[in-house]
């Protein structure tokens, strides 16, 4: 995956991530529950950020991110 693919997962990934908190944030009556829980969305929404932050990481310094627990 080149830089601009990237950049735009990055980019979705905070949506997400702005649309769940202000989904979390947003008053609602009691008893009123959203059609799909916005902590596990929000979570998700990190993790892509992340995970495409160690891409972006990866592709401008050329070398691989390697992991401390695989040899």
């Amino acid at each position: 995956m080149s830089l601009m693919p990237t950049l735009l997962l990055a980019a979705a990934g905070l949506a997400l991530c702005g649309w769940a908190a202000w989904l979390e944030r947003r008053p609602r009556d009691l008893g009123e529950l959203p059609v799909l829980p916005p902590v596990p969305v929000l979570i998700l929404g990190v993790l892509v950020v992340l995970i495409s932050l160690a891409h972006l990481v990866t592709l401008w310094t050329g070398t691989p991110l390697k992991s401390r627990f695989l040899p």
